[in-house]
């Protein structure tokens, strides 16, 4: 029997239709994912009035930052997979369910949080939930906690020793109950300059559809950079590139 159940979770909480791209996605689960349960996490199946980081996200409209602790909360007290809307399948997962937990990487090298899975009860989300209970989402000064998800799960992984020094190339590492995915897997979508670099390894891909986010000119400079790094230099030198610079922020 499989450790992680046919569960697929997402969430949508601004009660809007679904824009093409996410009504095109969700038919690719069904596509592909047919004996798999869909699980929609709305504000009808999660009392947003529960937790304060959830309630103060909705209210401020930050959607995505409520469905942080949302999508966690739903893979530890049910065991499934969550994805992000805005993420397509190509594959079945059922090759993934045996395992005990996974989460893959961004081709950027950071980890990447819309595609994983595990079974019910799993430690390291469990952790990465304790990091929002009891946490205002507006501060007391009444500016925003804005840290992204991938940098709470960092965090949480070091802090259990599961954390890994570096994004893994081409075949997963598997570490005690945690199964690290290449960005090929499931995000082989460049965030920045939006080339998709699908392989037969690909269960996935992340369209960064990111509604959400505020297009402010430091994000819209940064994704010139990047383009325009990946255009003089090739996609592999790009990628070599932005893992030098992280190594040298750490």
């Amino acid at each position: 029997m499989a450790r992680i159940p046919k569960k697929i979770h997402y969430c949508w909480l601004s009660g809007d239709p679904f824009p093409e791209l996410i009504q095109h996605c969700i038919e690719s689960w069904r596509r592909f994912l047919p004996d798999y349960e869909l699980v929609l996490w709305d504000t009808r199946r999660i009392n947003i009035q529960s937790v304060p980081w959830i309630r103060e996200a909705v209210e401020a409209r930050k959607y995505a930052f409520a469905a942080d602790y949302i999508r966690l909360y739903a893979v530890y007290t049910e065991g499934g997979i969550y994805l992000d809307a805005d993420v397509e399948v190509f594959k079945s997962f059922d090759a993934l369910l045996d395992q005990p937990s996974f989460i893959g990487y961004e081709t950027s090298g950071d980890l990447e949080p819309a595609v994983f899975g595990a079974e019910k009860g799993c430690e390291w989300i469990a952790a990465c939930l304790s990091h929002y209970r009891g946490r205002n989402f507006v501060k007391s000064d009444g500016s925003r906690d804005m840290t992204p998800l991938p940098i709470v799960v960092e965090s949480k992984l070091r802090d259990l020793g599961l954390f890994l020094p570096r994004a893994p190339r081409n075949t997963p590492v598997h570490k005690d109950g945690v199964s690290f995915y290449p960005a090929e897997f499931f995000s082989p979508k460049d965030v920045h300059t939006k080339a998709i670099e699908a392989t037969a390894a690909t269960y996935s891909v992340h369209h960064f559809d990111g509604q959400w986010v505020d297009q402010t000119l430091l994000h819209r400079c940064k994704q010139a950079i990047h383009r325009g790094l990946r255009v003089a230099f090739g996609p592999v030198a790009h990628r070599r590139i932005v893992e030098l610079m992280r190594r040298g922020t750490k």
